[in-house]
């Protein structure tokens, strides 16, 4: 039994990852309560989601009530494991399999990632498909995923927060969160990146990237008005790490540049493969430093 809240202070990454060694094949869990902390827009980064370990196939299972925080360690993982759900983002560079070779090795994990994406479909395209089409009924309502990891369409992620086609993805974000913490999932929405330019609508790459940033974390907040507590998770942010680090980020050559496919707004393999890192390290809580790389 731990008593007390997530703050870093607190340790609590160290007994989390004290009882993970010994959760295979023990027959207890480990129960945490505590008063929760104040909303804020939570990142992967935290002590607390780093905490998460999935040693000898066992994984964080958390739910949240008023009151009482509970991590169940010795559960096993639910079967499907984690889904990726989104748009063309999701469908390049086949990210479920980059994602997945990252968890084999770095873990030891054998965790299953499938996608669930196509290009231009929005949220509310999810939504709706849901009643017509059974791939997406299975997936989306049927299947108890262990983590979801949920990106919109960056036309829409990025609008202004009144704007009739976001409010439509926060309602359609409300309805999908529903369904998959409804069966056990935790749910993770993306901070896409900007688009190196800015696209049509900002003037260079680090205003859009604060407009997509704005609109996860209203989505974030959408989601807990229905009970649902997603979390953030940078990938976006990462792609800004990546900016702040060049002099000339724009030009030729850079590692920054080399993030994008040539139209400027897809991801190259090495920007899906920066994805696909960040996934891994919201999932394990681990250094990905020194595990393989794709080539470009």
């Amino acid at each position: 039994l731990f008593v007390g809240n997530e703050r870093p202070y607190k340790n609590l990454a160290r007994v989390l990852e004290a009882f993970a060694l010994l959760a295979t094949g023990y027959p207890g869990s480990l129960v945490i309560a505590g008063l929760p902390l104040p909303p804020r827009p939570a990142l992967v980064d935290t002590e607390f989601e780093e905490a998460r370990d999935t040693r000898g196939g066992h994984a964080a299972v958390l739910t949240r009530y008023p009151c009482v925080m509970f991590l169940l360690l010795s559960a096993p993982a639910l079967a499907g494991d984690v889904l990726l759900l989104g748009a063309s983002y999701v469908d390049r560079n086949d990210l479920e399999i980059l994602a997945e070779n990252l968890l084999d090795e770095g873990s030891g994990a054998d965790r299953d990632v499938e996608a669930l994406c196509a290009g231009g479909l929005t949220w509310a395209k999810h939504v709706d498909l849901v009643s017509t089409d059974e791939t997406w009924a299975t997936t989306i309502v049927d299947t108890p995923w262990n983590t979801v990891f949920m990106h919109e369409f960056a036309d829409v992620a990025d609008n202004a927060p009144d704007s009739e086609e976001f409010l439509a993805s926060v309602e359609a974000g409300k309805q999908l969160g529903t369904w998959f913490a409804g069966n056990g999932a935790d749910v993770f929405v993306w901070i896409a990146w900007g688009d190196i330019d800015g696209g049509p609508d900002y003037d260079d790459y680090t205003g859009m990237q604060d407009g997509l940033r704005r609109g996860a974390e209203a989505q974030v907040a959408g989601m807990a008005t229905v009970g649902v507590n997603a979390y953030i998770v940078p990938i976006g942010e990462a792609f800004r790490a990546v900016w702040a680090g060049e002099t000339d980020p724009l030009a030729e050559g850079t590692l920054f540049y080399r993030l994008y496919d040539t139209d400027g707004e897809h991801p190259s393999t090495t920007g899906s493969y920066l994805a696909a890192l960040v996934i891994y390290t919201s999932l394990t809580g681990r250094d990905p430093a020194g595990l393989s790389a794709p080539r470009d």
